[in-house]
Formats: C-alpha cells, structure tokens, sequence
C-alpha cells in the first residue's frame, strides 16, 4: 500500500470522525438512541403516613385516630415529621417484606405501650398490606387479626420469637393478611 492510498484512508476517516462529532453537537444529551424517559405513574414512589393514637381506656377496644397524615408528592418523611407534634414511636409496618415500601408510622399520644395499650380495628389503607414491622419503646406484643375488629384467626408476635431490634420480617402466615392489630406491653 503506498503513502498516498494510507493518507487517503486516513483522511477519509477523519471527515466522518468529524461529520460524526458535528452529528453529536446538535442533537440533544441522550436523545440519539435512548429509551423514552419512564411515565411519572410507571415509578413508584413509597408514600409513608403517620397515625397518632388515643391510648385505651379501661374497657375500650378501639384506639381513638388523634391525627392521621401522609408524605405528599414529592415530600419525604422527615418532612411530614416537621408537620406534626412529636410523639413517641409505638410500632412502625411496612407493605415490602424488608421494612420497605409503603409504610405507617403508628404514634401514641399518650406515651408508650402498657398491659392495655392500643388498638386498631380496621388497619385502613394497609388492610392486607402489612408484610413487616417494628416495635419500639415499651411496645413489645403485636397481635395480628386476619379481619376487623380482632376476629379471625390471629398471630401474636412477643419476645424471643423475633430479633433483637424488635421487627419481624415475612409475617408467615400472616404476611399481607392483617386487617386488624392490638400492640401492648408484655
């Protein structure tokens, strides 16, 4: 091959270098052979609430709802914090089997969990979502109602039978089952 055809070639591939790099200039970051940009519906964003409790009194099987918020668009849950009154942790549920996903903050107005503690007789929004939870505080007994109202069959999560930090992880045979709980001090 001699001088003359090797510097052709080159030169050749360096006007479609250079035709290609004109090419990249003008058309927009991302757009030559990129996927359309995902829906804003096709992405899930968790949605995280908070429920503050009445705790019972004697007698009483139903806790009453003090205040019951939720993330809005775009807001995280620290920020959904900031607008409510601090109140102590009770138990916190989950919709993913891993403390993941949807969740609800359950707050007790009036302290912790005791022998009584709180009840929640129709679990609303996560009726037959909840997949995991965790306990915090004096709140140490998680009873599990298959229908409303603490009827049905039931499953009662107490010390040893979950971990140290108090959660439990693939409620088996309760896992998006629950539509009621009782949570107390035992």
């Amino acid at each position: 091959m001699s001088v003359r055809t090797t510097l052709g070639k080159n030169k050749n591939l360096l006007s479609a270098g250079l035709a290609c790099l004109a090419v990249l200039a003008v058309v927009p970051p991302g757009a030559a052979g990129a996927a359309p940009a995902p829906q804003a519906e096709a992405h899930h964003r968790a949605r995280h609430c908070i429920t503050v409790l009445e705790k019972l009194a004697p007698g009483e099987r139903t806790s009453r709802v003090v205040e019951r918020k939720c993330t809005r668009e775009g807001e995280s849950l620290a920020q959904l914090r900031g607008r409510m009154a601090p109140r102590e942790l009770l138990v916190k549920y989950w919709d993913g089997t891993y403390f993941d996903g949807d969740s609800d903050e359950i707050r007790g107005r009036d302290g912790g969990c005791d022998a009584g503690g709180y009840g929640v007789p129709d679990m609303g929004a996560f009726k037959n979502r909840v997949s995991s939870f965790r306990t915090f505080g004096t709140c140490n007994s998680v009873q599990l109602f298959d229908n409303p109202s603490y009827d049905g069959a039931q499953k009662t999560f107490e010390p040893p039978q979950w971990n140290p930090v108090q959660g439990a992880n693939g409620l088996h045979p309760f896992d998006n089952r629950a539509d009621s709980l009782w949570l107390r001090a035992v």
